[in-house]
């Protein structure tokens, strides 16, 4: 049994242990592990309600955390553009890239309700991204970091209140160049063509030697040659994810309209995929749409599902492409009301192959529990290899399972027939060392997968924002499950709280609410 909290110490000195010359994507400094970073978009900094920190533990021989490089950001940290305000929720969306191709990964952290001065006084929640990058031993400083929002000249339509830009950030190299590109989510964003409140864009920032360039910057929302068009309410760039769908050796991106409008149904949900090309970036040559209807689905569908909640990207049939993972927490599972299902999209050389699509629930045979309302199967994905064979495998929660304590299912993959759910595995908080589930803990609220200790297979990290210790609510949880070779999650896993400087956890924090992606 591991419990831990983190001590959140500043830089300080110490060489972390060098075991890979290969630095994994979350890899700040080399040393061959991955990090974890949570987001904390509710933490009270100095005073101001709800300003937001994020944390990270550092990888090593020994799992995560318990390095001197553990460490906590906010924008009242030394060299951050700040300061910290009341609400503006640093942390609430992340994402890990290489964005300056040094082999360290850099750190993408969105503050959506950030009050940005344009130049004639703050627009209110507007919204904009921080990124912190890595390098050799002392993993993510402050000394070259970067802050952006629409009140730069280079990012396209200016300022405009309660966007929520960086919402929602997701990684990848969409022109093959060799350095990662930045997608943010505006999902509150109001389409100046048709008026259409909230109907949501996305910008992607290119990556290039000195890091994101403040040039060549593209908007996509759904008009022009994207599939669909604006509507009030649809929420373009909620969700975001990043896979070679089509086996071209280039990134691709999917994009969520979390609360599509398909009348009479409203918060339907639809999921856009925009492809990359080598050279020029995402195209709208051959973008896609997909809905409930258009992976053969729709019977039965019905407002409010929110089809495209939850994304991931991963090779679970072990060819060329990868597929796509769909959540849709609030999706009926026959009559059953919010139990959730997800859904299965397999990749091809042309692309996303919506005819073969499977479905999942708690209702499908192997896995374990049955679909009942507010379960919210789906409420959270990830992909990782548990098991260090040649596919990837899928961790899903149902975050409101037994009265919102929670569970986590893993479906393995396997070479040619993609996900399985005859060797299954399920997660409860009780199966955590030293942890008890309890009601509206929300076991499974994030999930992240890395390879923490680097020993070949993925982990698993699991935020429980809800958990409690006495006298203290919400103050969060972060369970880790390391993989083993050839059986999946193990049974070496961990739990973290959070601490601040002086050691303290606090109420309302909820620790383990978002993860670094």
């Amino acid at each position: 049994m591991r419990i831990f909290e983190i001590f959140c110490f500043p830089l300080a000195a110490g060489l972390a242990a060098a075991f890979s010359t290969a630095a994994p994507a979350q890899d700040t400094n080399g040393d061959g592990y991955d990090e974890l970073a949570v987001g904390v978009p509710f933490e009270e900094v100095n005073g101001d309600a709800y300003a937001g920190a994020a944390n990270v533990l550092y990888g090593s021989l020994n799992g995560l955390g318990g390095t001197i490089l553990d460490e906590i950001w906010h924008q009242d940290s030394p060299d951050i553009v700040g300061p910290s305000e009341p609400a503006d929720h640093f942390g609430a969306a992340m994402a890990w890239g290489d964005f300056d191709g040094d082999g360290f990964a850099d750190l993408a952290i969105g503050v959506p309700q950030e009050d940005v001065n344009g130049g004639a006084g703050n627009v209110s929640n507007a919204g904009g991204v921080h990124v912190l990058y890595g390098g050799p031993i002392w993993g993510l400083t402050s000394g070259s970091n970067f802050f952006f929002s629409r009140a730069d000249a280079w990012v396209p339509r200016g300022l405009d209140k309660d966007e929520g830009f960086g919402s929602a950030l997701a990684a990848g190299d969409f022109d093959d160049d060799g350095y990662d590109d930045l997608a943010v989510g505006i999902p509150y964003t109001d389409d100046l063509g048709t008026g259409a409140q909230n109907s949501g864009s996305i910008i992607v920032v290119r990556g290039g030697s000195q890091g994101l360039l403040q040039s060549g910057v593209k908007e996509w929302s759904q008009a022009g040659s994207i599939k669909d068009e604006p509507e009030t309410d649809d929420r373009f760039g909620a969700v975001l994810a990043v896979g070679d769908f089509n086996e071209d050796g280039t990134d691709d991106l999917a994009i969520t309209a979390q609360t599509e409008v398909r009348p009479p149904n409203v918060g339907y949900g639809a999921v856009h995929v925009l492809y990359g090309a080598d050279g020029t970036g995402l195209q709208a040559d051959g973008n896609q749409i997909l809905t409930r209807y258009e992976v053969g689905f729709g019977i039965g569908a019905a407002g409010g599902e929110l089809f495209g909640s939850s994304l991931a990207a991963g090779n679970f049939d072990g060819q060329g492409a990868d597929e796509l993972a769909i959540g849709s927490y609030a999706a009926m599972v026959g009559s059953v009301i919010r139990a959730g299902q997800v859904y299965e999209v397999p990749g091809a050389p042309d692309g996303l192959v919506r005819n073969a699509t499977v479905a999942w629930s708690q209702d499908s045979a192997g896995i374990a529990g049955t679909a009942q309302p507010n379960d919210f199967f789906g409420y959270a994905l990830c992909a990782g290899n548990f098991d260090a064979d040649y596919t990837d495998d899928l961790a899903i929660s149902a975050y409101g399972e037994d009265y919102g304590k929670g569970v986590v299912h893993v479906l393995e993959g396997r070479y040619q027939a993609g996900l399985t759910s005859s060797n299954s595995q399920l997660f409860w908080e009780d199966d955590i060392p030293g942890a008890h589930s309890t009601s509206n803990a929300h076991f499974g609220a994030a999930l992240a997968c890395g390879r923490y200790d680097n020993d070949g297979p993925s982990d698993l990290a699991i935020g429980t924002p809800g958990e409690d210790l006495p006298g203290l609510m919400d103050v969060g949880a972060v369970h880790v499950i390391y993989g083993t070779y050839g059986f999946g999650l193990g049974d070496d896993r961990e739990t973290w709280f959070q601490s601040a400087a002086d050691g303290q956890v606090e109420p309302g924090d909820q620790f383990g609410q978002v993860f670094g992606r």
